[in-house]
């Protein structure tokens, strides 16, 4: 129900934010609204102290006039401030800076029950997933495969450590956040296993631990042997030909064997990735290709972007524009025949070929 007064109103608004706080979401909201707090309470103190120091060291006879000066420049102040004149004469002020009080006291009462609620949700938790990947799990607006993992997995009711190794090299940036309770995100170089194990021991203690590799890179190696060492299970999948140009720089065909040698359980998500691992390993590799996300609702009608082109049809592709794989000439042979076509690629374009008619290319 709606509040009908404002301690009702300061009441949910507390409530809500120990919530917050419980989960560990929105902090630098509540972090903002402390400061604003912290910053109007020393200006107040400042004030007072200054008033004060006047009135102490001006002779008695003359206190009238720190007193008249006050008043005259309050009266200055509300005169020629609109807004706060306004502001006075309202009860605004009286709602908003109890709410501000409200919500961080909220926040920091619930931020202080966190490592108990973390405890108990933890209890119902029927296992401990790592994802070890290649970006960022809100990379490409959270579309990558292994995001489509954790998310599935929270769902499913685990607990899941995403760790990418590499920052988000997008020109365009996504406005997407993914947070939950259960969800931890963390850089490699920032995870420390010592600081982790010592937060989470009933998750390394009581838990099924799976570790999930996508990026067979050395600095993934002694992360997956500590997990391996505390009775995690380790999985390789092989999601890419690296050692081609998508491995670049990083990529070595020793640790990749070295990766596939230590897992428990190796999958490849095409026929030709399975066949390849199955030769390289001499044993058994499971298939899982990438599929189809049903909760974002596919048959949902939505309303048509403004610099969609018009055409009898459209082919439209939204994905990695970037790699020795996509083959450009091949996308302009199949645009241009068909005058009453529009093709369409959403990704991240950086020039790789000129937009021609009736090939149209943006990106997000």
């Amino acid at each position: 129900m709606a509040p009908t007064s404002l301690s009702e109103l300061w009441q949910k608004a507390y409530s809500w934010s120990i919530g917050n706080g419980e989960a560990g979401i929105q902090s630098s909201l509540y972090l903002h609204v402390a400061k604003q707090l912290i910053l109007g309470l020393l200006m107040l103190i400042a004030a007072l102290l200054s008033f004060g120091a006047l009135l102490i060291y001006l002779p008695k006879n003359q206190e009238w006039m720190v007193w008249g000066a006050a008043l005259i420049f309050a009266l200055v102040l509300i005169i020629a401030s609109k807004k706060l004149r306004t502001q006075l004469l309202s009860s605004q002020w009286i709602e908003t800076l109890g709410l501000r009080i409200a919500q961080a006291g909220g926040f920091l009462k619930g931020a202080s029950r966190k490592d108990a609620i973390d405890a108990k949700r933890l209890a119902k938790t029927k296992g401990l997933i790592f994802l070890l990947c290649g970006t960022p799990i809100d990379d490409t607006g959270g579309g990558a495969r292994t995001t489509q993992l954790a998310l599935e997995f929270l769902r499913q009711g685990y607990w899941v450590v995403y760790i990418n190794r590499y920052p988000k090299w997008e020109h365009q940036q996504a406005v997407v956040h993914i947070a939950h309770p259960n969800l931890l995100v963390s850089e490699l170089s920032r995870f420390y296993w010592i600081d982790f194990s010592a937060k989470y021991e009933q998750l390394l203690v009581n838990m099924d631990i799976q570790c999930i590799v996508e990026l067979p890179t050395q600095d993934f190696l002694p992360l997956m042997q500590t997990i391996k060492q505390n009775g995690g299970r380790l999985v390789y999948e092989m999601i890419d030909d690296w050692d081609s140009s998508l491995g670049g720089e990083w990529y070595t065909p020793n640790v990749e064997q070295e990766i596939i040698r230590i897992s428990d359980r190796l999958i490849a998500t095409a026929p030709i990735l399975q066949t390849k691992m199955e030769k390289a390993s001499n044993r058994p590799v499971g298939m899982m290709p990438n599929a189809v996300n049903t909760p974002l609702q596919p048959l949902r009608q939505y309303k048509r972007p403004l610099d969609l082109p018009r055409a009898s049809w459209t082919a439209l592709y939204i994905g990695a524009l970037w790699g020795d794989w996509f083959d450009w000439d091949l996308l302009t042979a199949t645009a241009l025949p068909p005058p009453q076509a529009a093709v369409v690629a959403v990704g991240d374009y950086r020039g790789q070929v000129l937009p021609l008619r009736p090939i149209f290319i943006f990106w997000d």
